[in-house]
């Protein structure tokens, strides 16, 4: 029965039925941490999306991915939801880590205060 369904579920859509409901509440989520992030830094928040190298939209990229994974998201829902590789979701924890690890930092100060808001 579940092979049925999922033989079905690909015919009729891209991703598999059994994947759908964890798929939708990962985006809600990944949703709502991007916009508080950007509203936050005020960047609009589809700018997080895009193939940007700006310091800015970088930091906050990295933000939602340490939140995002704090949440026990898998690095593998979050790179596919930002189009990225796992690799890259471990570059972006790792810098945020390293901030965080430097508590005078001005950035770290700004990192503190968002992630208070969100965890």
């Amino acid at each position: 029965m579940i092979e049925e369904l999922e033989a079905f579920s690909r015919a009729i859509c891209v991703k598999p039925i059994k994947n759908v409901l964890f798929e939708e509440v990962a985006e809600s989520e990944a949703e709502y941490v991007v916009r508080t992030v950007s509203a936050f830094f005020g960047v609009n928040p589809i700018e997080v999306y895009k193939v940007s190298r700006k310091s800015d939209v970088v930091l906050i990229r990295h933000i939602v991915f340490y939140v995002l994974r704090k949440e026990k998201y898998t690095l593998n829902s979050i790179g596919e939801h930002f189009g990225k590789d796992h690799s890259t979701i471990i570059h972006g924890i790792k810098s945020i880590e390293n901030y965080l690890s430097i508590p005078s930092h001005p950035t770290t100060k700004k990192i503190n205060t968002i992630l208070n808001q969100l965890i």
